[in-house]
């Protein structure tokens, strides 16, 4: 018997029955739960300012915290669809620009 418990990022066990948990895709859409836009130095070479969010996922029952797109940071709300999309944001230990996951408001038209 599975228990149906999701968690991200992915463990071996569940906390809940003990038993190993298997990969599932959580999928890529959901909704802004909370927002914030954070407007001191950010880590990682990331743009100044930078939001960060809870999104609560529409295939799985899971909220998980992520970047917001750059070019969204000052106009996100809280209710607000959106998809995960992987773009360059920020460096990595080498300084070299790398690609990040986050969180892109969707449109009417998307």
């Amino acid at each position: 018997m599975h228990c149906d418990f999701f968690q991200f990022p992915r463990q071996e066990h569940c906390p809940g029955c003990l038993q190993s948990l298997q990969e599932r895709s959580l999928g890529g859409t959901g909704v802004i739960y909370s927002v914030t836009t954070v407007r001191v130095r950010p880590p990682l070479g990331l743009p100044q300012p930078y939001a960060v969010a809870y999104v609560d996922l529409d295939d799985v029952p899971l909220r998980v915290f992520g970047l917001i797109d750059p070019d969204q940071c000052e106009s996100v709300c809280i209710g607000d669809r959106v998809v995960l999309k992987v773009l360059p944001l920020g460096l990595n230990q080498q300084q070299q620009s790398c690609l990040r996951p986050c969180f892109h408001r969707l449109t009417n038209q998307e």
